[in-house]
């Protein structure tokens, strides 16, 4: 009775992890769940034989086969969500869900990779990453690392303001992270944000409308640097 509310106890919880973030991000732990309550089940027909330590140990192994594949899905720099992750879990995903996708990119970042050295660049996207992770909220699905310094994070669209939120949550750790630890080289990032319906929507329409978007707040911020320099160069 112990296992079976133990069972219980962690299906419930994975259940209401995935209605908000998918049933990829769990996999692992149901894998591990799935040999166990098979054993649960023998136990009650084969009274007196120990099946539950056996499909314990298969459990175990599934776990352990699952996580190491799940390490495919993982960037080694930033330890986000690689592309092959989202891309898996877009064109795997059959219900119909509404998600909203935000593209990010590290404006001036090539220019920082070539002034200040690649490894500045690489603690560069760690931060940015991290700042991803504490921003996320409930309605967080991922945080992807798309490539080089571009971000995507998807979120449950059904409440746009919880996307605000995520929204106003990283803006508040940039602002942190260049008062402090980044004082010495501030960062900001271009953002472009478009909504699909999994199950229903072209998704590389989705990912097309994102770049889009993106580089229209890029382009804008290049403008209002060259003003700036300008300004600047006046006051001189």
């Amino acid at each position: 009775m112990v296992t079976l509310a133990y069972l219980a106890g962690g299906t419930v919880l994975i259940k209401l992890r995935q209605r908000r973030t998918g049933r990829y991000v769990y996999m692992p732990v149901s894998a591990f769940l799935l040999p166990v309550y098979l054993g649960v089940a023998l136990q009650l027909v084969f009274y007196g034989l120990s099946f539950i330590w056996v499909a314990a140990a298969l459990g175990l192994t599934s776990l352990y086969i699952s996580l190491q594949s799940e390490l495919t899905f993982r960037d080694p720099l930033t330890n986000l969500y690689n592309r092959s992750f989202l891309l898996h879990y877009l064109h795997n995903q059959k219900k119909k869900v509404p998600l909203a996708g935000i593209l990010l990119d590290v404006n001036s970042f090539k220019a920082i990779n070539d002034t200040l050295g690649h490894q500045e660049g690489d603690r560069i996207l760690q931060a940015v990453a991290r700042m991803l992770q504490e921003a996320a909220t409930d309605k967080t699905v991922a945080a992807v690392r798309y490539g080089g310094d571009e971000f995507v994070v998807l979120l449950m669209d059904d409440d746009p303001a919880q996307t605000q939120l995520f929204c106003q949550r990283l803006d508040r750790c940039l602002e942190q992270y260049n008062q402090t630890a980044g004082a010495a080289n501030p960062i900001s990032l271009a953002a472009g944000m478009a909504r699909i319906e999994l199950g229903t929507g072209d998704t590389e329409l989705f990912f097309q409308e994102m770049d889009r978007k993106m580089y229209e707040d890029k382009a804008a911020f290049y403008q209002r640097t060259q003003k700036d320099d300008a300004r600047a160069g006046e006051r001189h």
